[in-house]
């Protein structure tokens, strides 16, 4: 209520400033209407006077004339403006007191409710406490009835008393009677042991049965642990089914003429040390008039083997066309230790980072590159390609605009040199768990992207 009041005062007080501003402006009209009429006056003052200070009076009067409709302009555009403040300062009013007394209902109902649950659990809290007084109450009675009970009972077992000491005599007589049933009750005692014995007979059998069910039981998980390494045998038969379907498919391939051979002489090599690694060094080169990268893999020998693995790995990447995969333009394949000749870009991630720390829009950047490109490799068919040593090293930069783009590089010789060398190409801090193991598969490089 008392913001009401204060809503209520604030309106009183705007419409008394907009009425104090219209009698402004009544009165600024009445001294434009006197000041007319003293202009008609003048005009009819003599003829001769007026003649005199007629040019400089029209002067006067129009200029004086126009400033003060200019003022009357000016004040009526202030007051219309005030007006309209005016009218949205009492449509703001009007909604908060609206807002206010809806808070103030939206209170008073809760606390009415809040009252109400507080009388409804009263309510219940007395008639709980009632009806636990009425089953004290009944309960106190029903002990002073089993008392009076007891106390009649007590008063029936002295009167009983003396009738016991009669019913003696007779009891007397009733043990003969007792001893000739006990040889009875004998009876019925070697029957009951008969029946205990038949029991146990019983149990024992139950025991035969269950040592049966938990040897049969033994049985079945032998079973079942015969059909697992069935299973595991099968399991390995398909493996190597399909190793062998694989090298069938490799022997194919390497009887298809090969396009991305290319000859030791065509490759001009400079001494100009891109990178160095485990599988050989990396340097400038020339090839058919361009600069290229070369590769230089040492300390090989190529089998009959390693060189059926050697052609399948180039094959697979001179078919890898991707703007996120660095561009395999050929390689050797003689006796020689293998050069392969790709593209050659301006600097590695490992050496940027060495410089500076990246953006996260270069983080962003070229995490999605490398992304893109093992998607690439991951979804060729029938086999998935396996990176197998992504680090920062094989993560090449090129500039476009003002941001680095990135390309994924030796996907193609990674895998390659993983199955001829005898020492694990990869680096370490970057392998999967199963790097080392037969059980591969693209989530390798996944581990290593993440």
């Amino acid at each position: 209520m008392p913001i009401a009041n204060g809503v209520a005062s604030q309106q009183q007080d705007s419409e008394k400033s907009a009425q104090e501003k219209n009698v402004k402006v009544s009165a600024l009209d009445i001294k434009i209407s006197a000041r007319r009429v003293e202009s008609v006056k003048s005009a009819q003052l003599p003829r001769a006077r007026q003649d005199s200070k007629e040019l400089e009076q029209g002067i006067n009067v129009n200029s004086h004339w126009r400033q003060i409709q200019y003022d009357v302009v000016q004040m009526r555009h202030a007051l219309n403006e005030e007006e309209l403040a005016l009218n949205n300062r009492k449509q703001e009013l009007r909604e908060k007191e609206t807002v206010l007394v809806n808070m103030l209902q939206n209170s008073v109902s809760e606390e009415q409710q809040a009252r109400t649950r507080v009388e409804e659990e009263l309510s219940q809290e007395r008639e709980r406490m009632q009806n636990d007084f009425a089953q004290i109450r009944q309960a106190l009675e029903t002990k002073e009835r089993e008392l009076r009970e007891k106390e009649t009972i007590l008063d029936q077992l002295l009167n009983k008393l003396g009738e016991e000491q009669q019913v003696r005599t007779r009891l007397e007589e009733r043990l003969q009677n007792e001893m000739l049933s006990s040889q009875a009750r004998q009876r019925e005692l070697q029957e009951k042991e008969n029946a205990f014995r038949e029991q146990q007979r019983l149990l024992e059998e139950e025991r035969q049965q269950k040592a049966t069910l938990e040897e049969r039981l033994r049985n079945l998980e032998l079973q079942m642990q015969e059909e697992r390494n069935r299973y595991l045998s099968n399991e390995r038969l398909l493996q190597s089914a399909v190793s062998e379907a694989r090298e069938e498919l490799i022997e194919s391939q390497s009887r298809q003429p090969h396009d991305w051979i290319i000859q030791r002489e065509e490759v001009l090599l400079s001494e100009s040390v891109l990178g160095k690694g485990a599988w050989g060094s990396v340097c400038q080169g020339i090839f058919r008039c361009c600069q290229v990268a070369v590769k230089e893999i040492h300390e090989l020998i190529l089998s009959p083997h390693n060189r059926r693995l050697f052609e399948r790995e180039m094959s697979i990447a001179s078919c890898c066309r991707h703007p996120n995969l660095l561009q395999f333009i050929g390689a050797t394949n003689d006796d020689g230790s293998p050069l392969f000749v790709t593209e050659i870009l301006e600097t590695s991630l490992r050496r940027l980072l060495s410089e500076r720390a990246l953006n996260h829009e270069e983080i962003v950047s070229l995490a999605l590159d490398v992304a893109k490109g093992l998607n690439y490799l991951h979804l060729n068919r029938p086999l998935p390609i396996i990176h197998r040593d992504i680090s920062s090293a094989n993560v090449l930069l090129w500039r476009r605009d003002d941001c680095w783009r990135a390309k994924l590089s030796d996907y193609g010789s990674a895998n390659f040199m993983r199955q001829c060398m005898t020492v694990n190409p990869g680096a370490i801090i970057y392998s999967a768990p199963e790097a080392l193991t037969s059980q591969q598969s693209p989530k390798v490089n996944k581990y290593v992207f993440s």
